[in-house]
């Protein structure tokens, strides 16, 4: 099932970025505090990267949000 490009997907990484934004972390800091190579914000909130279920959880955490609430966010 192709998920990038998707309305769902485009609202997702939208909602990451700007979640990411407001708790001040840059995309860098982020990348480390996830123990991912430097440039796997930037792909994840591009869209170039697709999150599994566990990673969106580690994703958000990191950011310091709450995964549920977030996800809300992205249903509407």
């Amino acid at each position: 099932m192709k998920q990038r490009g998707t309305r769902c997907h485009r609202t997702l990484v939208t909602i990451l970025a700007e979640t990411r934004e407001a708790a001040g972390i840059s995309q860098r800091a982020l990348s480390a505090r996830l123990k991912r190579p430097v440039n796997f914000a930037h792909l994840v909130e591009s869209g170039e990267r697709t999150l599994s279920v566990c990673e969106f959880i580690e994703y958000v955490h990191a950011i310091g949000a709450d995964p549920p609430q977030v996800l809300r966010r992205v249903i509407g």
